[in-house]
């Protein structure tokens, strides 16, 4: 049994060097509602390290990593912002996955991989790095792309179509033809990640828009 936490969830992800804690990066973790299913993840968007809200969410995850003892290596945390402030849903002792890589290097300069083989390769040089907040070098966000349609993949048209976006960085995990597609439903009905990174929020945010019209038409899959 667990209690319903109602409000906004965010990820934070940490790297951990003998009891202190690094947060690398936090990012706001936006679901929508499905009919006849749960909540299915819309987007993630990446969060400048100042904020009234991730300002507690950092006061909040140091307290509960510590607290839980992980004092050395990568962390992953998902946490939902209440009413009556932050409250932990999951941690674990290790990298996000699902994460294209070079992505969140090319928004922050590293990413919670390198980071992670820092703490162990080099430790003098990662823990000069405590105490200094992360900076956006542009706006990043991971969209996750949702079906209403199922059948098998004839034509996967994600690359022909969304590299024309102004924003558009890479996809992940898209079927190839020959392929099943679902009814996108929970995490392991979604067919593919979609990575945007810009210097201009609006863009991003405008091409979502667009990838979601896209969705809607059926023009991201021809199907059989």
């Amino acid at each position: 049994m667990q209690e319903r936490l109602i409000g906004r969830q965010y990820i934070v992800n940490a790297v951990s060097i003998n009891g202190q804690h690094l947060i690398t990066e936090i990012w706001s973790d936006d679901k929508k509602e499905v009919e006849n299913a749960s909540l299915i993840c819309e987007r993630e968007i990446l969060l400048p390290y100042s904020g009234e809200v991730q300002d507690q969410l950092v006061r909040y995850m140091e307290k509960a990593l510590t607290f839980l003892g992980i004092a050395n290596g990568p962390s992953h945390s998902e946490v939902m912002m209440t009413e009556s402030g932050p409250v932990l849903i999951e941690t674990a002792a290790r990298m996000q996955g699902t994460i294209m890589h070079n992505a969140v290097v090319s928004a922050l300069g590293y990413s919670h991989v390198t980071l992670t083989a820092e703490r162990y390769v080099k430790p003098q040089r990662f823990a000069a790095r405590l105490g200094k907040n992360y900076m956006l070098k542009t706006q990043l966000q991971c969209i996750t792309l949702a079906s209403e349609f199922e059948g098998v993949v004839k034509v996967n048209n994600c690359e022909k179509l969304l590299k024309l976006l102004p924003s558009y960085f890479g996809m992940m995990h898209t079927p190839d033809a020959g392929e099943n597609i679902y009814r996108t439903t929970d995490l392991f009905t979604n067919p593919g990640i979609i990575y945007l990174c810009h210097e201009d929020e609006k863009q991003i945010d405008s091409d979502h828009a667009k990838i979601r019209i896209y969705e809607k038409e059926g023009k991201l899959f021809d199907l059989a």
